[in-house]
């Protein structure tokens, strides 16, 4: 991990009570993985920890990281590979268009319209459809950044 995310997890944050942020983080979290593990059937007490979370914007930010973290710790290799694809994709048009698609959500629609096409001629064809996979989800994802759904995670 790198230093300045690091720093942001675990840097001057605001305690809540006694305990950091961070550590109130991640006791929710091994809370709740305890109850699913276990397979408990109180709800009250997941309602609970998810009310703390949502009316907390430092707690849920730093559940965020954790859980964010996490997934790349224990990410399936298939997406992992599948992100390599997409960031390939990406970088073959950095030095043309750069970040030009958070202009806006309407050219990602279009295009994402015609990937569609492009797929479905491919797999009909039985041609290998990795890159061209990687593209549409590489504008679904410029859709989530724009729509600022990305901001948390």
């Amino acid at each position: 991990m790198d230093e300045t995310r690091r720093k942001e997890r675990e840097g001057s944050v605001p305690a809540v009570g006694v305990v950091t942020v961070p550590k109130l983080a991640r006791q929710h979290l091994s809370r709740l993985a305890e109850k699913l593990i276990s397979g408990s059937n109180d709800l009250q007490d997941l309602k609970d920890m998810a009310t703390s979370i949502a009316s907390n914007p430092d707690l849920r930010k730093r559940v965020a990281f954790l859980v964010r973290d996490f997934c790349s710790d224990h990410m399936r290799p298939e997406i992992k590979k599948f992100a390599g694809l997409m960031e390939m994709k990406l970088l073959k048009h950095d030095p043309m268009r750069g970040e030009s698609w958070k202009l806006g959500p309407t050219n990602n629609m279009e295009r994402i319209k015609a990937i569609v096409q492009e797929l479905e001629t491919a797999v009909s064809e039985g041609k290998r459809i990795g890159i061209k996979a990687a593209d549409l989800a590489n504008h679904a994802m410029m859709l989530a950044d724009i729509a600022g759904d990305l901001e948390d995670v």
